[in-house]
């Protein structure tokens, strides 16, 4: 696995000195990676200085990034020219999304804006050009996605597929046509007699080269990655769900919603923890494998940890 860091820009909210600012920014990661982003970035009040850098650790989450930003003095009221301080800021990183380093001190008020990106797949710690990245991430996107096919042997009408819940009106091959299936390692499709997610169901983890008990009778989708742990909305893996990589995720980072899951799937090498309480305390339930519901700890989950094994 990877992680990819995405620098993407600086935002001079006030500089406190008359004209532009030139300013420095050095980051650290808790790896040992450190770097500096800019030097003598030339800034004004209310500008932005484009970074649009991108960089790679094999950190797990959770990870600490330190961001160091200072602004170039010159020699003015005879003193030497120097480096000021406007601060050391650390973020713990636990989980992808976007980050926002804040600045405030008697040379400036600026921002650093940054976006976390996992990756399955290995690429080399550093700085990473954008079309390498953009190329992994493509290339990343293509091997692992699932796809439904007109006829069998994979022929016909194409329709690729994400992690998601496909209805018939969703299903833009059409309706009972699907006679193949592609399903890459690491993903579940289920197919559905009905609309609705209803009747009978099929699920397949590998290729289906054709489907002798259910050619033509696909009304409905459902398609999971399993190579992460899943969250559920009810029990038996139902309802809305949230993929979930390695890190902790407290309340705010439950899209699913607090005190609503019901069902968890984890795939083997995996751990992970239900908190009853947010900021992961109160009574515990840890789980290493699927659980279809969770007696004893329904609708009471506000903070997660996910963890390899």
């Amino acid at each position: 696995m990877s992680i990819v860091v995405y620098f993407s820009r600086m935002h001079v909210i006030d500089d406190c000195e008359a004209g532009s600012g030139d300013w420095k920014l050095e980051v650290a990661f808790s790896d040992g990676q450190s770097f500096t982003l800019f030097d003598k970035a030339e800034v004004a009040s209310g500008g932005n200085y484009m970074i649009n850098q991108h960089w790679v650790t094999q950190l797990n989450f959770p990870f600490d990034i330190s961001c160091h930003l200072r602004e170039y003095d010159n020699d003015a009221f005879g003193l030497a020219a120097a480096w000021d301080e406007v601060g050391l800021k650390t973020k713990t990183i636990e989980n992808e999304g976007s980050y926002q380093f804040k600045f405030k001190s008697g040379e400036g008020e600026v921002d650093v804006d940054c976006t976390v990106r996992y990756m399955s797949t290995d690429m080399p710690s550093g700085r990473a050009s954008e079309g390498v990245v953009k190329s992994g991430l493509e290339a990343e996107a293509s091997r692992s996605r699932p796809a439904i096919f007109e006829h069998i042997e994979f022929g016909g009408k194409r329709q690729d597929l994400t992690a998601g819940r496909y209805d018939v009106t969703q299903i833009t091959l059409g309706n009972d046509v699907v006679s193949s299936v592609k399903v890459p390692q690491g993903w579940r499709v289920t197919l559905y007699l009905d609309s609705g997610f209803k009747g009978a169901s099929k699920a397949l983890v590998a290729d289906a080269r054709s489907l002798p008990d259910f050619n033509d009778k696909t009304s409905s989708i459902l398609v999971e990655e399993t190579a992460r742990p899943i969250v559920y909305e009810h029990i038996g893996f139902a309802g809305r769900s949230q993929t979930l990589s390695a890190g902790r995720y407290n309340i705010g980072s439950l899209v699913i919603g607090n005190d609503v899951i019901s069902s968890v799937r984890v795939p083997n090498g995996w751990r992970v923890t239900l908190y009853q309480h947010a900021n992961f305390g109160g009574a515990t339930k840890v789980l290493t494998s699927d659980a279809q519901s969770i007696r004893g700890f329904n609708d009471l989950t506000s903070s997660i940890v996910v963890e390899r094994l």
